[in-house]
C-alpha cells in the first residue's frame, strides 16, 4: 500500500468512528480505564518503592546497624557495650569499622535566648565520619585532644537556639561550649526496622568519653558498623552476627538490621506488586479490547453492502482489512491519550489528598498508550478479516 492510500483509510476510519460517537465513546472507555489504572498504579508503586528505598538508603547501605533488645529470658551479655565495638574491630577479620552511641531522649538544653528538649547522643570521633556528619560550621573534636566541656549541635537546633561557635550553653544543667555546628543531613528513616529514629538536625552531640565514661563495660544505645569491601558484604555480615553472638552467649539481647538487605527486600516487593497492578490494568485493556471488537462486528455487519460497494469499484482485501482496523486504532488512541492524562491527575491527587508519596511516571504514558493501540490492533483482527473475505456479489445483494 502506498501511503497516500493509508492516509485515505485512515480518513475514512476516523469519519466512521466520529458517524458513531456514542457506540465508539463507549468502546473507548474501557480502554481509557485501562491505561488509566496502568499509569496511575505504576506512579503510586514507583512513588512507594522510592519512599521506601529511600528509608533503606538513609541508614547507609555500605552499613550494618545493631541496636539492644530485651531477651526474653536473662541476659548474660548485659546488652551492647563498647566493648562489642571494639571486639568488632579487632576479632571480626574482615575490613570494617565498627563505633558506637549513647541516646538519651527528653534532654534539656538551655542558651541564652531560649531552650529545648532534644535528642542527646554521646559519641566518639568517628561515630561523625561513619554517619557521613559533615561541619557546617567548627570541625568535630577529636579524641586526642580534650574535649570534656564541647558539645556540637545540629543544623535546626542550632537556629532555634540561636547557637554561635564559642557559645556557651547548658546541657541537663552541665555547662558546655559549642564547637562545631553540623550542616543539614537526612534523619534516619527507621520504620519497620526495629530501629530508634534519629534526627540529627534537632540533637545535640556530646563527648562518650566525657559524659557517659571510660568504662569498656558501659552499655550503649547502639553500634554502627561500617563495611569497607561491598563484595565482601555478605561475608562482614555473617562474622559481625557471629562475633556477637560469641561475645554474648548466645543471648538474643540485640537486632541487627541490615540496609542493604532491605533496600533489596523492597526492591523485590515493590516489583512484585508492580506486576500485579499491571496485570490488574491489563485485564481492564482486555475487557476494553472485547468491547471494541464487538463493536467492530456490529460495525461490519451494518455496513455489508458498503464493504461490498468498495470491493466493487475495487478495493483490495487488504485495504478493507486495513479500514477496520484503523477504526479499532483510532478508539484506542482517543481512549489510550485521555486514560494516561487521567491517570497522571488521579495520581497527582492521591498525593494531595492522601499524602502519599507519588513519583508521576512519564514512562508509562507512552507505554500505557502503545498498549492501548496493541490491544485494538488485535481486537479488531477478527471483525477486519470477517470483513475483508467477504464475496463483493455477497455483500451488494445482502438484506
Amino acid at each position: 500500500m502506498h501511503s497516500r492510500e493509508w492516509s485515505l483509510d485512515l480518513q475514512d476510519a476516523w469519519l466512521d468512528v466520529c458517524s458513531r460517537p456514542f457506540r465508539s465513546a463507549l468502546s473507548a472507555i474501557g480502554i481509557c480505564v485501562g491505561v488509566l489504572a496502568l499509569v496511575a498504579m505504576m506512579s503510586i508503586t514507583d512513588g512507594a518503592r522510592e519512599e521506601a528505598l529511600a528509608g533503606a538508603e538513609s541508614l547507609g547501605l555500605d552499613k550494618i546497624r545493631v541496636e539492644p533488645v530485651t531477651p526474653t529470658g536473662f541476659s548474660r551479655a548485659g546488652g551492647l557495650t563498647v566493648r562489642d565495638a571494639d571486639s568488632l574491630n579487632r576479632e571480626s577479620g574482615v575490613a570494617i569499622l565498627a563505633t558506637y552511641f549513647h541516646r538519651q531522649a527528653d534532654v534539656v538544653v538551655q542558651s541564652a535566648r531560649s531552650q529545648r528538649q532534644v535528642v542527646r547522643l554521646a559519641v566518639p570521633a568517628d561515630f561523625f565520619v561513619l554517619e557521613d556528619l559533615a561541619a557546617l560550621y567548627g570541625v568535630p573534636w577529636q579524641d586526642n585532644t580534650d574535649v570534656s566541656a564541647s558539645c556540637i549541635a545540629g543544623s535546626q537546633l542550632a537556629r532555634d537556639l540561636e547557637l554561635q561557635l564559642g557559645q556557651s550553653m547548658l546541657v541537663e544543667e552541665r555547662a558546655c561550649t559549642v564547637t562545631g555546628i553540623l550542616a543539614p543531613h537526612a534523619p534516619l528513616v527507621t520504620e519497620g526496622t526495629g530501629l530508634s529514629a534519629i534526627d540529627f538536625n534537632r540533637s545535640i552531640f556530646v563527648p562518650f568519653s566525657a559524659w557517659a565514661g571510660r568504662d569498656s563495660g558501659h552499655a550503649v544505645s547502639g553500634l554502627i558498623v561500617q563495611v569497607s569491601s561491598e563484595q565482601a558484604f555478605d561475608e562482614a555480615v555473617a562474622a559481625v552476627s557471629a562475633a556477637l553472638v560469641r561475645t554474648h552467649f548466645s543471648d538474643q539481647d540485640f537486632l541487627l538490621v541490615v540496609p542493604r538487605a532491605l533496600a533489596a527486600q523492597v526492591d523485590e516487593t515493590q516489583q512484585l506488586f508492580t506486576l500485579i497492578m499491571s496485570a490488574i490494568a491489563g485485564l481492564a485493556l482486555l475487557v476494553g479490547g472485547i468491547g471494541i471488537a464487538n463493536s467492530l462486528l456490529a460495525t461490519v455487519a451494518e455496513q455489508t453492502r458498503e464493504i461490498g460497494l468498495r470491493m466493487a469499484v475495487g478495493a483490495s482485501a487488504q485495504r478493507v482489512l486495513t479500514l477496520y482496523v484503523f477504526q479499532a486504532v483510532w478508539i484506542c488512541a482517543i481512549g489510550g491519550v485521555v486514560g494516561a492524562v487521567l491517570g497522571l491527575v488521579l495520581a497527582a491527587t492521591v498525593q494531595v489528598l492522601a499524602q502519599w508519596q507519588v513519583h508521576l511516571s512519564l514512562l508509562s504514558v507512552p507505554v500505557g498508550v502503545v498498549f492501548a493501540l496493541f490491544t485494538g490492533a488485535i481486537s479488531a483482527s477478527y471483525p477486519a478479516f470477517r470483513a475483508s473475505r467477504m464475496s463483493a456479489a455477497e455483500a451488494l445483494v445482502d438484506r
